[in-house]
């Protein structure tokens, strides 16, 4: 029994409903929890993909999507304490209460709630069930309406499945721990029986690059359906097996061109392709070594130097090498299909924890989407026969301005590995630093392996490059591969990824979103210390909390006037300071540091009409008195902060003249002057 649930024996504590299965029971010693998924199709589960320590690979488990919610005790809900722990509410009820009302409140005390298990599906049911007598709140959240939830809940149970109705269920102020992302139940219950410690050593990551023709026409690379084109060639490299895989398709039979000059060049652009793909086939184990980064032999086509970089970083790798023809019985396509399926059995054979591909939104959508195209159902490409749930699909960010360090392009897959874009994540996980110059491949490699990309060909422009220079051209799709493998050898960015998610029992699409790795986490840790965190926290609407920001300086740029550590002062580690994004906080986090319009205690708010109809005296530079928001709302301008920021910097002259009239210490000595004279 772990310390959590050995607190509930201890105290008491009151569980209804049927227990999730025991995780030490389901799971060999030492397992690793990977990935948890809510599946609600073909039946609904928890999805659990974990490090196997037995066979030293990703194994995936399905188990009973059994949550734990909490409700108020009866006896605890109608008192003072029961429904209001924050200054703002005990004001507010001290004079507004009936014996009826029941007010949200941001956590409770383990001690005055149970605990109900049930599956995910229930939740709303079991609010029913346990907390319908709670009132509602009205649309704006200021007030409780005379309605009930369990009359709610019978006028739209036919609504039941949908989203509104559930988030409407959750408002209910005697339920706890109800509106939870479903995955993060099981991440947190895994982290009370095994712990926050996770190995990162055991972190695995693959990589893959694929080439297409494009020779005849340009694929619009932000149009994921634009899958006209052939693949090429794909290279995946995965260095916890140390294997490199080579899928090359074999030339095309014929090119068209426009004209009678462009079918002629063409005509001798696929003649030198060919020779050079008749040379790689027939002689597979010289150019193995020259993957390697050995020299090539002086039978080859073209003159290979040897390659420090892929001589150190494909040290002791195996190569093995796929050419997909056409035959009697298999046509073009057919071959193609087979290069993009071999491709995926690379990934479920090897199963790494993360697979990277460097701009992931064209390759991971090229993949599947050209099987499709060509007339093969991706699903049963990609994903393995052990999953039940039949995912893949890709999930595009839709807000209006493009961010490398906040897109969150995602794909879903019911797959072993998590398929996602090395770029992304390298610019997300440093977020807080500079913005870089470039985020191409090229860019970062040189950045933090010193590695660059192969560029010398003898064509004049890239679309001609896989028929004038076929070799180097593979090459250079291999080379593409070995320099994410080495930034990612450098970086640890897989690593770092992981450990976020773990530890924070975040799911992995929303780990840079802040406010579900700190709601997750802070549950977890305050279930520890014997607390329950409340659902959303209801805003009341007609309280305008909006507040202006500041312009942020580049913090390279502060001086180091912070921490001391290893004999200097840091600039960026600063006692009694913190650095916070309160548009994105959680309330619960903002209450704490005061930020919340719930918590305030007191606010000084100055009616700004007074100034604007010469009411009262304005004399600062602060004449604007109103500003607007990111989303061009119009608020009053608080008016009160600059007063008070005179007061207490203690410039009296300052206010007096600014906010009282009184008159500036020159002016009146000019006076003065002025009366004296004769």
């Amino acid at each position: 029994m772990n310390k959590f649930e050995q607190y509930l024996v201890d105290h008491n504590v009151e569980s209804i409903g049927k227990p999730p299965p025991d995780l030490r029971k389901e799971f060999p010693e030492g397992s690793m929890l990977f990935d948890v998924r809510y599946r609600e199709f073909p039946s609904e589960a928890f999805e659990v993909v974990y490090l196997n320590p037995e066979t030293k690979r990703l194994d995936v488990k399905y188990l009973p999507p059994i949550v734990d919610i909490w409700f108020t005790r009866p006896d605890y809900r109608y008192t003072l304490d029961g429904f209001c722990v924050d200054q703002y509410f005990r004001n507010k009820m001290r004079y507004q209460h009936k014996p009826d009302d029941a007010y949200q409140m941001p956590q409770i005390e383990i001690d005055h709630a149970y605990r109900v298990f049930c599956k995910f599906s229930q939740i709303p049911k079991m609010i029913y069930e346990h907390a319908g007598d709670a009132k509602m709140y009205s649309d704006d959240g200021s007030h409780l309406v005379d309605t009930k939830y369990k009359e709610f809940y019978e006028s739209h149970i036919s609504d039941s499945k949908r989203g509104w109705f559930r988030k409407t269920m959750c408002q209910n102020p005697w339920s706890y721990k109800c509106d939870f992302q479903p995955d993060a139940y099981f991440r947190i219950r895994w982290l009370h029986e095994f712990g926050d410690h996770c190995d990162v050593s055991k972190v695995t990551a693959g990589f893959i690059d694929i080439e297409i023709d494009v020779l005849d026409y340009q694929p619009d690379l932000g149009n994921p359906m634009d899958v006209r084109q052939p693949i090429t060639a794909v290279t995946s490299i995965y260095p916890h097996d140390k294997k490199v895989y080579l899928d090359v398709l074999e030339p095309r039979e014929k090119l068209y061109g426009r004209n009678e000059d462009e079918q002629k060049h063409f005509d001798e652009l696929l003649e030198k392709q060919r020779a050079e793909y008749a040379w790689l086939k027939s002689h597979q184990e010289e150019f193995k070594e020259m993957i390697k980064g050995h020299c090539s032999s002086s039978n080859c086509p073209v003159h290979i130097d040897a390659d420090e970089d892929n001589l150190k970083y494909l040290d002791g790798f195996d190569v093995e090498l796929a050419f997909w023809e056409t035959s009697p019985t298999i046509s073009f396509s057919g071959a193609e299909a087979r290069l993009i399926n071999n491709v995926y059995d690379h990934s479920n054979k090897h199963r790494p924890m993360f697979i990277f591909a460097w701009n992931a939104p064209f390759d991971f959508n090229y993949l599947p989407n050209r099987a499709q195209w060509i007339g093969y159902d991706p699903i049963d490409i990609i994903v393995p026969q052990e999953f039940k749930s039949k995912e893949y699909k890709f999930e595009k960010d839709r807000t209006d301005s493009f961010s490398m360090k906040t897109n969150r392009d995602w794909f879903y897959s019911s797959t072993y590995s998590q398929y996602l874009c090395q770029e992304r994540l390298y610019a997300a996980i440093r977020k807080s630093q500079s913005e870089e110059p470039s985020y191409r491949l090229d860019a970062i490699g040189g950045k933090v392996a010193n590695i660059h990309k192969l560029t010398d060909t003898k064509s004049g422009t890239f679309r001609e490059f896989p028929y004038t220079d076929y070799i180097k051209f593979i090459l250079y799709n291999i080379r593409d591969v070995v320099v994410q493998h080495a930034i990612e050898t450098k970086v640890n960015d897989a690593q770092t990824f992981y450990s976020r998610s773990y530890a924070f029992a975040t799911a992995y699409p929303k780990c840079f979103q802040e406010t579900h790795i700190v709601r997750n986490s802070k549950d977890q840790l305050f279930e520890e210390f014997g607390f329950v965190m409340s659902n959303k926290v209801i805003i009341d609407q007609t309280i305008d909390g909006a507040f202006q920001g500041a312009f942020v300086a580049d913090p390279a740029k502060n001086k180091p006037t912070g921490l001391v550590a290893s004999g200097k002062k840091y600039n960026s580690i600063i006692f009694g300071a913190s650095d916070l994004d309160a548009a994105a906080m959680y309330p619960n986090t903002k209450m704490a540091y005061n930020k919340d319009k719930k918590s305030l205690l007191y606010k000084c708010k100055i009616d700004n009409n007074l100034f604007r109809e010469h009411r009262c005296c304005n004399n600062s530079y602060n004449q604007e008195y109103t500003w607007k928001d990111s989303k061009k709302n119009e608020h009053e301008t608080d008016m009160a902060g600059p007063l008070m920021n005179s007061f207490k910097n203690h410039n009296y002259m300052s206010l007096a003249s600014n906010w009282l009239n009184v008159p500036l210490i020159t002016d009146i000595i000019k006076s003065v002057h002025k009366d004296m004279m004769i």
